[in-house]
């Protein structure tokens, strides 16, 4: 039997930090709810590192779950701006 996970979430740094080139000004409140998000990124690194190293966690979880496949979903609201 297969067994597909969907909508498991990840988040990339690189990624987030590579996507701000494609985002539109923002405005000072939107300036501070990135730093925001980038403070609660870090501290959800600490607690939930399965979010960001997907092959020292993820993959053996599926190995050990017997998961097939996972459709991931990017954590970073930054992805939506990239054309």
């Amino acid at each position: 039997m297969k067994i597909i996970t969907l909508e498991e979430h990840f988040h990339d740094e690189k990624i987030f930090n590579a996507n701000l080139a494609f985002q539109p000004p923002l405005t000072e409140t939107e300036k501070e709810q990135a730093e925001s998000f980038k403070l609660a990124t870090e501290k959800l690194s600490m607690k939930m590192p399965e979010l960001f190293d997907i092959e020292k966690y993820r993959l053996p979880f599926m190995d050990k779950n017997k998961i097939t496949m996972q459709v991931l979903s990017m954590t970073s609201p930054i992805s939506d701006f990239v054309p």
